[in-house]
Formats: C-alpha cells, sequence, structure tokens
C-alpha cells in the first residue's frame, strides 16, 4: 500500500514539475532532450505504469529541462506567443504567425 502512494505521489509530482519546466519549449525541442515523453502528461502516465524505470530518467532529464528553460524565458531560443501559442525566434515586437503585439 505504502509503494502504491510513493508511485502515485512522485508521478502526480512529476506532471506539475514537468507542467511547468516545459511550459515554454517548444515539442522538437522536447523530443530532442528526453527522447522519450514529450509531454507533462506521457511523462505522469509513464512514472504509473514504469515508475521503477521512467521516474529516474525523468529525474535526470529534469536538469537539462531546468537548464533550457531559463535560456528560453530570456529570449534564447524559441518563445510562445501569449495570442496563438505558436513558437517564433528572436524578440520581434509582433507575432509572425498572427500578428498581435508581443510586449
Amino acid at each position: 500500500m505504502v509503494m502504491v502512494l510513493v508511485v502515485l505521489g512522485t508521478s502526480i509530482w512529476v506532471w506539475f514539475d514537468a507542467r511547468t519546466l516545459m511550459a515554454r519549449i517548444p515539442e522538437e525541442e522536447c523530443r530532442k532532450i528526453s527522447g522519450l515523453a514529450t509531454s507533462p502528461f506521457g511523462w505522469a502516465i509513464g512514472c504509473v505504469l514504469l515508475w521503477l524505470f521512467v521516474f529516474p530518467r525523468y529525474l535526470f532529464v529534469r536538469r537539462q529541462y531546468a537548464v533550457y528553460s531559463p535560456l528560453v524565458s530570456l529570449g534564447f531560443g524559441p518563445q510562445r506567443c501569449p495570442h496563438c501559442s505558436k513558437f517564433y525566434e528572436g524578440l520581434p515586437a509582433f507575432c509572425p504567425q498572427c500578428g498581435q503585439a508581443l510586449t
């Protein structure tokens, strides 16, 4: 019973943590970094089903997400438009996809 609670608890933590870290990273980059899961939901389901293998893998990959995520927020790498959720490069004044002002 205790092991079930540990697996469920860590899987829920993985979902929240991955959702925070992966919010600004494009799916293609997430796939390059992890090679396994490209969404927080995928990481959480993987932890529930194969906790012994997926949870240690997430802890290892988490460091790479954490390094990549601040770089994106500083303007290095792709950014997500708050209006259309498409990714763009650099620091343009307007989104190249939808044309909305980026502030």
